[in-house]
């Protein structure tokens, strides 16, 4: 009986070897194995992260054209930003914002550099080109276009970046071209670091303040929810001597008064605070006329009752402030005042 059992045994081992040597299971063809393609941005990313590195050899990978020599020299490289403008199967454009140092000289770059897909991978390309010497409507006229004829994801990224480690070239450029206006202060709204820096007529920084703009981006068309880009002037104000939180209908004081929320909280309520100044664009066709008109879209900068959401995009256009902040910008921000809001 013993002996029985294990022949058996044995005989059904034998059956489980074959079936499995013989899967009749019909396979798919022309079945392409899945590959997974990395965003051109975390391509960029890693060809610097390979330098800090010291793996020249990776990095290279990444950019072949680039030089071994100049990867051995670069050195304390830090990434201020960087930010995905264009992109499509073919190709993609960076905004890249970084300091680094070349045989030991601090060097600067902010400026736009291109990618194309080769082989299921994104390889950098070495056309790149300051933003202070190539617009981005230049950039992609020369270097995308070529090669798709898909548009540009928005001709407002031509014009409106800020270079966040170098204001006083956008402050000169912005003095020179709206002289009316260069004796007064200058407000920036930088969008990408959800911040307002107040400059004198100096140039020299009086403060900064977070803000939010609006959850939906940026673009200055009539009903988008987004925030305008460009050139602004300060029309109108609204608010002088209101009590802190007062809440403002069409520019109106209730004489009611919001209770401010410090917790991250969306409440269904969009309040207006404390105090208005409302914006006036200086861009005819982008921002000033026909349906891109910021007045008749009613962009203020206002104080908020959700001030938990305050330093990340939360608005539905406008650009939101701390009710005690606003008001300390209403004191220096007198109408005619410059508000440049970019990128």
């Amino acid at each position: 009986m013993k002996n029985h059992l294990i022949h058996i045994i044995i005989i059904s081992c034998l059956i489980s070897i074959l079936s499995a040597c013989n899967d009749s299971t019909p396979k798919e063809e022309g079945t392409k194995s899945h590959v997974t393609i990395e965003a051109p941005s975390k391509t960029v990313k890693q060809f610097y992260q390979n330098i800090i590195d010291k793996n020249c050899a990776a990095a290279l990978l990444l950019r072949p054209k680039y030089r071994l020599e100049r990867c051995k020299s670069l050195a304390d490289i830090k990434l201020n930003a960087i930010r995905e403008e264009y992109s499509d199967a073919n190709a993609a454009i960076i905004y890249l914002n970084i300091d680094f140092t070349i045989n030991k000289k601090p060097q600067h770059f902010n400026g736009f550099l291109w990618l194309k897909m080769i082989n299921d991978r994104w390889q950098i390309q070495e056309g790149y080109t300051s933003s202070d010497k190539t617009t981005y409507q230049e950039y992609f006229d020369k270097y995308i276009a070529p090669l798709t004829s898909a548009p540009p994801l928005s001709s407002n990224k031509s014009n409106d970046i800020i270079d966040d480690n170098n204001h006083a070239i956008l402050l000169a450029q912005l003095r020179k071209s709206y002289p009316a206006y260069a004796s007064n202060n200058i407000i920036l709204v930088d969008v990408s670091q959800q911040t307002l820096f107040l400059y004198r007529s100096d140039n020299k920084l009086i403060t900064k303040y977070p803000v939010s703009t609006a959850i939906k981006g940026v673009g200055n068309q009539a009903g988008s929810d987004q925030t305008p880009l460009g050139a602004h002037v300060i029309s109108n104000r609204f608010g002088d001597n209101a009590e802190l939180g007062s809440i403002f209908i069409a520019r109106s004081n209730t004489g009611r008064i919001a209770k401010i929320l410090k917790q991250d909280k969306d409440t269904a309520a969009d309040l207006v605070t404390s105090r208005i100044l409302w914006l006036d664009g200086l861009e005819q066709g982008k921002n000033k006329g026909g349906n891109v008109d910021s007045h008749r879209r009613y962009i203020y900068i206002h104080g908020t009752q959700e001030e938990g959401l305050i330093g990340k995009p939360a608005s539905h256009g406008c650009i939101r402030m701390k009710n005690k902040q606003v008001i300390e910008l209403f004191q220096e921000a007198p109408v005619g005042t410059l508000v440049y809001i970019g990128e």
